[in-house]
């Protein structure tokens, strides 16, 4: 029996050519997805039906005409959409062995949604993929994960700042490219590569198509992040699943690390996560709940004792009301105000991480009855000990943090996403190092 091996593919790391290919092969799975029956039977009988078309097809003449009809009497039959219709482009364009190579890929790529909507994002939809590509010929499969999503600078900005001052382990912003509908511009690692025309036509016209498909949300920013997709589960989903089964020394790790994604936050202006933020007042009301959906730790279940869960700082940002507004002037200083009083400074810093976490227990409070988390999650927030590795964690960062130039960050990350314009790009990056200079002080 042969066996399939598989390999991932990161949308992140896709030279410029394979992720427009991989665009346009995305709205075309997600179009061919749609037009099956809802009907799980009458899906899956459809699917056999479509498979038989391309395995028979490879050794009739005249191909494309007799796939063309085929596909057509299974549109009568079973699908709400035009399957053929979908296909007929491809077909003028390609030679049939190369048209059927496709359609046996798409075929088998569609067993279950190729994207998933997850309902959040405050400029459009955020995409989850994940379907696999069969290699011609061979015995591996690709298995493409990512995530597209509509996003703004603040995001885009406010990732690379964090990733720049990652140096230790543990801790993690998932990798991502950007693109710029309006200009046709990618940024990808360290480079901009400019779209030609027709390139960006057909950038546009596809991620029009899969966002039309997949959900019902209109995008608000000009940009589209395409990013890895980690494996792991976010905090508050994992409480309920995961934390029974790490081990003291790995709970500690994840309290260390969520330290140092705190002094990142807050150097990052970030109060959607564990800094909570309203009129001038940080951390210090019991109601305020942190976001641990922005949060992620690597499954339990691919851990051994000694090694130790990954961290991932996602969905990150800055709060606009900092930078944009007549009152943003004021805002700013209020949250600077409160940088300097939060509690950083030697004498505060166990003050801080207990309310830090009593703001994560408060996410839970909701939560009646369950036994686990009253008793063993409850139990850990509580503890010294998880204090002081959140402790440590900030430190860590801070020392970290002290080693770098915030100036030369600033530069690197102003050439690099230039086309986010002057205006935006100035106020964001000044904002952030005015918060490096209280916070390092």
């Amino acid at each position: 029996m042969q066996t399939i091996q598989t390999t991932q593919k990161n949308f992140f790391n896709l030279t410029t050519m394979d992720l427009i290919h991989t665009v346009g092969t995305l709205s075309r799975l997600e179009r061919l997805y749609m037009a099956l029956p809802s009907d799980t039977a009458k899906r899956h009988e459809t699917l056999q039906e479509l498979g038989k078309i391309w395995a028979r097809a490879e050794t009739i003449k005249k191909i494309e005409d007799r796939v063309v009809r085929r596909l057509e009497k299974l549109d009568q039959a079973n699908c709400p959409l035009k399957v053929s219709e979908l296909y007929k482009s491809i077909i003028q364009q390609e030679n049939a062995l190369q048209f059927v190579n496709s359609f046996r890929k798409d075929v088998l790529s569609v067993q279950v949604a190729p994207i998933r909507d997850s309902g959040m994002g405050a400029f459009g939809p955020t995409l989850l993929l994940r379907y696999n590509r069969p290699a011609r010929g061979s015995s591996e499969d690709w298995i493409r994960k990512g995530v597209i999503k509509w996003t703004g600078p603040e995001e885009a900005l406010s990732s690379e700042w964090m990733r720049s001052c990652l140096v230790a382990p543990g801790l993690m912003v998932p990798q991502s490219s950007i693109y710029h509908i309006e200009k046709g511009l990618l940024v990808r690692n360290d480079h901009q590569s400019q779209l030609s025309l027709e390139e960006t036509a057909y950038m546009d016209k596809h991620l029009t198509l899969i966002r039309q498909c997949a959900s019902q949300k209109t995008p608000a920013g000009k940009l589209v992040l395409f990013s890895e997709r980690v494996a792991g589960v976010n905090f508050y989903d994992g409480a309920f699943m995961e934390w029974t089964e790490f081990f003291n020394s790995q709970k500690q790790w994840v309290f260390r690390q969520l330290g140092r994604m705190t002094f990142l936050d807050l150097l990052l202006g970030n109060i959607d996560r564990i800094v909570r933020y309203y009129e001038g007042t940080m951390l210090w009301q019991a109601a305020i709940e942190s976001n641990l959906g922005n949060v992620m730790m690597t499954s339990s279940a691919f851990l051994h004792e000694e090694e130790m869960p990954t961290v991932y700082a996602i969905d990150n940002g800055l709060a606009k009301r900092f930078l944009y507004g007549s009152g943003a002037e004021g805002e700013r200083k209020q949250y600077q105000t409160c940088l300097r009083d939060a509690g950083l400074k030697e004498s505060r810093e166990a003050a801080f991480a207990k309310q830090a976490l009593k703001s994560i227990r408060c996410s839970f409070n909701k939560v009646e009855g369950n036994p686990l988390l009253q008793e063993e999650l409850f139990a850990d927030l509580a503890l010294e000990e998880s204090q002081q590795s959140f402790i440590q964690g900030m430190l860590e960062q801070k020392q970290e943090m002290l080693v770098q130039d915030s100036q030369v960050i600033a530069s690197s990350l102003k050439t690099k996403y230039s086309i986010l314009g002057d205006d935006v790009l100035t106020k964001i990056l000044a904002f952030v190092q005015e918060n490096a200079a209280i916070l390092l002080a």
